[in-house]
């Protein structure tokens, strides 16, 4: 719980989570405050009483209305292909973190996994011809094993 440092003061997340995410959202929400920031959260899911999507509101408008206070946006919606769609969309104009879209991707806790990996087995991410040569006990590629349900989980 100590580290970090003002980079990001003055500056606002908008973390914007239309399905139950606590691992995901909290940890861009402590990333962001470890770094001087803030973030203003939308629970855009079913439960939720943040969102404006209860009226009828599109992700789309939801994200430019946002945009209005904010200098990020991290999106978790459970459509595949949604953040995709509403970071190319015309209307948006801030960056949009992928935080998981549906069955699709969730490139953040992707990046996750192999900063474990690595960490884990103390791996140095120095490469030379596909050969780790961080000065340990495993040399040579690596062979990753995924378990269980690869459909619909993230």
């Amino acid at each position: 719980s100590k580290g970090g440092d003002d980079r990001l003061k003055h500056k606002v997340l908008a973390s914007v989570f239309y399905e139950a995410s606590t691992r995901t959202s909290c940890s861009f929400q402590a990333a962001m405050m470890r770094l001087g920031g803030t973030f203003l959260h939308v629970d855009g899911g079913k439960g939720g009483n943040t969102s404006a999507s209860k009226k009828g509101e599109s992700l789309e408008d939801t994200i430019r209305c946002l945009e209005c206070y904010t200098d990020v946006t991290v999106l978790r919606h459970p459509t595949t292909g949604s953040v995709q769609q509403v970071a190319l969309g015309d209307g948006t104009v801030k960056p949009v973190i992928n935080a998981g879209d549906g069955v699709g991707e969730h490139p953040t806790q992707a990046l996750l996994d192999f900063f474990t990996i690595f960490d884990e087995l103390g791996l140095s991410l120095d490469v030379d011809n596909g050969n780790n040569t961080a000065d340990n006990s495993h040399t040579g590629p690596l062979v990753v094993v995924l378990l269980g349900d690869l459909k619909h989980g993230r």
